[in-house]
């Protein structure tokens, strides 16, 4: 009963964004796979703050790949920033704040997430909408005062860390500096670890044990039910290589 009351909450915000249902702080997920849901909430602009005139948004993008049949989530580090003690030095997916285009209307969805992807992996992943909307899942939540969009979408190709680091140092590009590392972790550890407070115990995909901490707004996604279901999915695949 459950999971058909969550599929149907699911369909009606994913016609309707505009329906709201979720109490603020409560996180509640809705991910589609088919791509005629994928291409309207994708495609949607997120509302407007009344107070600033700013979409009130985070839109991002988890890359994956698979190696020996393992699936591996790549995730960077926040830089150092004594302005946000909280976040720096943790590691997330690659997601941010909805941004106003120069005619001053909202980004949508999907041009805010891979504007964000962009950014943060240094240029090193420019994903082609229709790619995004044919191999990615979406999963979209609609808080009180904030929508969030996470696209969890296969890598087209794979980038070791040290060359994404690489690309990173020798940008002049200002957005690009955000994370100053990055890892390709085993899926299944972020999943059965994430819960932990001091550090999450993860493998990379070279197979090196590593305690590494994670961004709140990651390790609460990781809480939602329909969220862990997809990144079981994906863990799941059989025709993985």
């Amino acid at each position: 009963m459950y999971i058909l009351i969550r599929i149907l909450l699911c369909y009606i915000i994913l016609v309707n964004n505009n329906f709201a249902f979720a109490t603020q702080g409560a996180l509640l997920f809705c991910c589609s796979y088919d791509i005629a849901s994928k291409e309207r909430i994708l495609h949607s602009r997120p509302k407007m703050s009344k107070k600033d005139g700013r979409p009130k948004a985070t839109a991002g993008i988890m890359l994956y790949t698979y190696s020996k049949g393992k699936a591996y989530i790549l995730i960077g580090r926040e830089k150092q920033d004594v302005n946000d003690p909280v976040s720096s030095g943790k590691y997330s997916e690659f997601s941010g704040s909805v941004e106003l285009k120069p005619n001053h209307s909202s980004e949508s969805f999907l041009e805010g997430s891979i504007r964000e992807l962009e950014e943060e992996t240094a240029g090193t992943y420019r994903l082609d909408s229709n790619y995004i909307i044919k191999n990615g899942k979406s999963c979209y939540q609609k808080l009180i005062n904030r929508e969030v969009m996470i696209n969890f979408v296969e890598a087209p190709f794979y980038t070791e860390k040290d060359i994404l680091i690489k690309n990173r140092n020798a940008s002049q590009v200002l957005s690009h500096k955000e994370k100053d590392d990055f890892m390709w972790i085993k899926a299944e550890d972020l999943l059965n670890n994430y819960s932990q407070e001091s550090c999450v115990d993860v493998h990379d995909i070279e197979g090196n044990s590593i305690c590494i901490k994670l961004r709140s707004f990651l390790a609460e996604m990781l809480k939602d039910k329909m969220f862990k279901h997809t990144l079981q999915n994906i863990i799941n695949n059989k025709s993985a290589k």
